[in-house]
């Protein structure tokens, strides 16, 4: 898949944690706290609802993009600088310059009823991103845990720990860098792969998106969705699943822990500098496919019958994940990283194109054994949109376990790539 820049949107919605006490030696749930999680998740349907005429305006502001139809990649305007949805639930598009473009935008947003806030910033999106390419590879991958374009900041973030700060300020105070590229410190060393130790899913003869994964005996993941795959029009195999790379790398694995039925890959996208995170692999054929995923920290399911085919998605909007590690839990677009994490298993991979996910109501959103897992977003009629799989995160400040911040892989990377998720259309706008 060819690299360019991507779109990227940040806020950090900084909440009062619905934090419970779990041990750090079993990063799951008991039974009364699965049943007390899912109420507290009923309860902020009203966000969706909130947000949602935020996202409607941004799938009209989406339309005034220059889209390249061969690989969905986003062309911005020179005085594009992002879009944003703020704690009021408004969309806000900053620009450098208020021209015909802006003005176009605002009266198609106004057609319709929506909402837009026009807010200035001194440099464009594409001016921001290019400097930070321009000194990327001066910079020591194990200095940088992540980073992302920040809309509402107006600068590309620096995440790292408190002891590389200095020797990365450095770096960029040598190259003169602006205060466009900004440091902000993680507390905890990252969480360089989600993997697990225990299991939740009972056995049962059909895959869902959510079902754990199995290396040989041990836990290793969580199934993301069933699908096929094809290279060009040849079907490789129409019995298969997606998770992630990482999970699969260099592993047979498969959703029972007899090794006759743990197959290798497909197809693994996990390379240094690659862009996503995701694997496919064979089902065993006692397996049924499906197109259900788990929704609820009860195990409850429901049947996802629409993908998003793309990596774009507005910062500050809610975003949904389950795991075999933490379940459902939910945080908020920070922005997409042109660059993201550096993972440590197999080898140390820096990867592109992730959306990064800030915990919304929790001290965390995800932890090791979610990897895999399906994360999935709301359209206007309330149903659930697949965005993409769980690929990794940073701890949260004093943890070892918990992360507060996730990393996905868009799905849209895999589907450019031969997957085809079973039995659901693919959509580029949820409005």
């Amino acid at each position: 898949m060819t690299k360019s820049l991507f779109k990227t949107l940040l806020i950090f919605l900084i909440c009062m944690s619905l934090f419970t006490s779990i041990s750090s030696k079993a990063a799951y749930f008991e039974k009364g706290q699965r049943e007390y999680m899912d109420t507290v998740i009923n309860s902020i349907s009203q966000v969706d609802v909130e947000q949602r005429e935020a996202i409607k305006a941004y799938f009209t502001l989406r339309q005034h993009f220059q889209l390249d139809d061969y690989d969905n990649i986003v062309h911005y305007p020179d005085n594009y600088g992002g879009a944003y949805i703020n704690e009021k639930n408004e969309l806000v598009l900053r620009v450098t310059t208020n021209d015909e473009w802006v003005r176009d935008v605002v009266e198609s947003v106004c057609l319709r009823n929506e909402t837009i806030i026009i807010e200035p910033c001194k440099a464009s999106l594409n001016e921001v991103v290019a400097e930070f390419l321009a000194i990327k590879e001066l910079l020591p991958s194990e200095l940088i845990n992540s980073s992302y374009y920040s809309a509402s900041l107006n600068s590309y973030v620096l995440r790292c720990y408190k002891e590389n700060e200095k020797a990365v300020f450095e770096v960029l105070t040598k190259e003169n860098v602006n205060d466009n590229i900004i440091i902000q410190i993680d507390e905890e060393m990252p969480c360089s792969s989600i993997q697990k130790d225990d299991t939740q899913n009972p056995r049962s003869s059909y895959l869902y998106g959510g079902t754990m994964l199995y290396y040989g005996s041990s836990p290793i993941g969580t199934m993301t969705i069933c699908g096929s795959y094809y290279v060009g029009a040849y079907c490789v195999s129409n019995h298969c699943y997606l998770t992630a790379g990482h999970v699969a790398y260099n592993r047979t694995i498969g959703p029972t822990t007899d090794t006759l039925n743990q197959y290798s890959s497909l197809l693994c996208e996990y390379e240094n500098n690659g862009i996503g995170d995701y694997a496919i692999v064979p089902a065993p054929a006692s397996y049924l496919k499906s197109n259900q995923i788990y929704t609820s920290n009860s195990l409850g399911r429901t049947t996802v019958t629409k993908y998003y085919n793309n990596y774009d998605y507005p910062e500050g909007a809610t975003v949904y994940k389950f795991g075999q590690a933490t379940l459902v839990t939910y945080g908020t677009v920070s922005g997409i990283s042109y660059t993201s994490y550096t993972d440590t298993v197999g080898s140390q991979n820096t990867l592109y194109g992730m959306i990064a996910v800030f915990h919304y109501s929790h001290n965390y959103i995800c932890a090791p054994g979610d990897s895999g897992g399906p994360c999935w977003v709301f359209n206007e009629d309330d149903e659930p949109v697949l965005l993409g799989t769980v690929s990794g995160g940073t701890f949260a400040q004093g943890q070892t376990i918990y992360c507060d911040m996730m990393y996905v892989s868009p799905i849209c990377y895999a589907v450019s790539n031969g997957f085809v998720p079973y039995n659901m259309t693919a959509v580029t706008s949820l409005y």
